[in-house]
């Protein structure tokens, strides 16, 4: 089932049609199923529990696993010379990492972290260009069970809402990102961020372009110092399945981030790329929006099934896709022009494409996907329903309304961090039995959904249990 690059649409197409259906009428054997994606600890005994009104879920239940495990020390055991990741860097050249070696260095991250009092569950912020240290933080922050939270460079607003949502004491952050023309100051940003906000204990700052950068002492500390200093071994925590994995924001929302659970998020995450996409071992993935870096999911999910990343640190390699060796290019509607036939192309933004998935708006996946002009169909577990702003059901060709889930999917986003109570209102009880995904999509004649961009009225229905205006003292 891993060779599913080498398989045509028509086919793709009615592999998920089977799936979906399976999904939806045996649910408990399908995802116990596709659990085998994973390796376990200890292997799931329910697939699902919980109330999904309620914000009540739990996927997986009673399976320990290891995230870093499955996306990457797993391959580096079996091909560890095999390529992990490709970084384009802005000066023009390319470097190559295998597996291997982005194990050695996520260990060095994760001691890194560890040195700075990182313990399980804590916030780490990254404010990060698209370089293999947003990687190694991602899997470090997985191999010691903290929990990242990545602000796009594009976003610098966002960065001190995100510190004072998350109460996040360690932030990982570079002097400036590279970039074809003029480098994007970082520094200035953070230090705007940081100034007020006592709870940041630590600042790492990796010096990508030379900027100059005024460290403040017993505060900000030199990343590639720190790396360099640390062991290139850290043992992989085993987890619950629901443990928390990351933090994902979505473009436009104001709100805090939402969490996602570690098992259903990797589940969910590979199952949809590798049947709708067809990625696994020997696919070479762009996923470009601008400079915001890969979406979590396909960063997850592509290493979960042994497939490799482009990090395109320049932003122009969805032209140049036969030097780096593409396979796949997720992007917008520009980007796959600017490729060309050479890839399979994949849309971020509901434009036409070979495949053309409604993706949700934080980081959960692929909800359902079109294949071409043959036709398209929901993805695994979702009953998709098409509701007005009154609340009223849409049906027929050329409805265009809020697409909203009937049923809980693994790869669901659990809650927004800090405000369980806004996050059950704004997302689950809006819609009484229905879960808001914060996407407008439009039903074609065939039954297939096309998005057509976020509904701008989900705006986070905060509750002010945990107010984010205002400094943040030490706890």
């Amino acid at each position: 089932m891993a060779t599913l690059v080498e398989y045509s649409l028509e086919e793709r197409l009615q592999a998920c049609r089977r799936l979906h259906a399976e999904s939806l009428e045996s649910p408990r054997r399908f995802w116990l199923r596709e659990a085998g994606l994973l390796d376990w600890v200890r292997p799931p005994e329910e697939a699902f529990a919980g109330d999904m009104l309620r914000g009540d879920l739990s996927w997986f239940a009673g399976g320990l696993l290891s995230p870093a495990w499955n996306a990457v020390d797993r391959h580096a055991s079996v091909s560890p010379e095999r390529t992990a990741l490709l970084w384009a860097r802005a000066e023009g050249d390319l470097a190559a990492w295998s597996f291997r070696r982005l194990r050695q260095e996520s260990s060095r991250m994760a001691q890194v972290l560890l040195a700075q009092g990182v313990r399980w569950g804590d916030r780490v912020v990254a404010y990060l260009p698209e370089t293999p240290t947003l990687a190694m933080l991602h899997l470090g922050c997985a191999r010691i069970g903290a929990v990242p939270v990545a602000v796009p460079v594009s976003a610098p607003a966002l960065l001190e809402r995100v510190l004072r949502a998350t109460r996040a004491r360690v932030l990982v952050t570079a002097d400036a990102a590279a970039s074809a023309g003029e480098p994007v100051p970082l520094w200035e940003h953070v230090e705007e961020a940081v100034g007020g906000l006592g709870r940041v204990e630590s600042v790492l700052v990796e010096r990508r372009v030379g900027a100059e950068v005024s460290l403040v002492y017993g505060r900000d500390h030199d990343l590639g110092v720190a790396l360099l200093r640390a062991r290139p071994t850290c043992a992989v925590r085993p987890c619950d399945a629901e443990d928390p994995l990351l933090l994902a924001t979505a473009p436009g929302d104001d709100g805090p981030p939402v969490l996602h659970a570690m098992a259903g998020f990797l589940v969910g995450s590979a199952l949809g790329l590798r049947e709708a996409a067809g990625i696994g071992p020997g696919a070479q993935v762009l996923c470009t929006d601008g400079f915001a870096g890969p979406r979590v999911d396909v960063l997850w999910g592509t290493w979960v099934l042994g497939g490799s990343l482009v990090f395109d640190e320049r932003g122009d390699g969805a032209s140049r896709p036969r030097a780096l060796g593409l396979t796949h290019l997720l992007g917008p509607r520009a980007a796959l022009a600017a490729a060309g036939p050479s890839v399979l192309g994949v849309a971020l933004d509901g434009s036409e494409a070979a495949v053309s998935p409604v993706w949700t708006a934080d980081g959960g996946g692929m909800l359902a996907t079109r294949f071409g002009d043959l036709g398209g169909t929901p993805l695994f577990g979702i009953e998709p329903v098409l509701i007005d702003a009154s609340g009223r059901r849409m049906a027929g060709g050329g409805a265009d309304a809020e697409l909203c889930v009937r049923r809980a999917w693994p790869s669901q986003p659990r809650t927004a961090e800090q405000d369980h109570a806004g996050f059950v209102a704004q997302r689950l009880e809006h819609f009484p039995g229905l879960y808001r995904t914060g996407q407008r999509c439009r039903l074609l004649e065939d039954g297939s959904l096309v998005c057509t961009g976020p509904v701008t009225s989900t705006g986070h229905a905060t509750t002010n249990l945990f107010p984010l205006e205002g400094p943040i003292g030490r706890a």
